[in-house]
């Protein structure tokens, strides 16, 4: 992939460089939204629990939408994982078009969270 993108003598190193990281990295997604038929959830299971899963649980399930096919994930990480990309998804479009959230503008939806009490395991 990395000689594909015109990066010569690459090695595993170069991925701690942000610029190197992002790089590879959308173009990694690129072609697993390509492979998946720009079908998203597919996608993104495959870019964190590998392609031949995401195939291998398409395959063995008989699936009446993509929100039955991502609650049916089973690693808990990999379901995690795509269920916060497609919950937060919205959210980032809109704060990215500067639309209201939840027909609030933002700075009034962020003043209604109320602070989480801590523990003492997570102080």
């Amino acid at each position: 992939m990395a000689r594909e993108e015109g990066i010569r003598h690459f090695n595993e190193n170069e991925l701690l460089n942000p610029e190197t990281n992002i790089r590879l990295g959308t173009r990694y997604l690129k072609q697993t939204l390509d492979k998946f038929d720009g079908q998203a959830p597919y996608a993104f299971a495959a870019y964190n629990a590998g392609d031949s899963r995401v195939t291998d649980w398409q395959s063995i399930g008989k699936y009446h939408g993509m929100d039955e096919f991502v609650e049916s994930i089973p690693f808990t990480e990999t379901r995690d994982y795509v269920q916060a990309i497609l919950r937060n998804e919205s959210i980032y479009r809109e704060l990215n078009a500067g639309h209201e959230v939840s027909g609030r503008t933002l700075p009034q939806q962020a003043s209604t969270v109320a602070p989480q009490k801590t523990t003492a395991t997570q102080q």
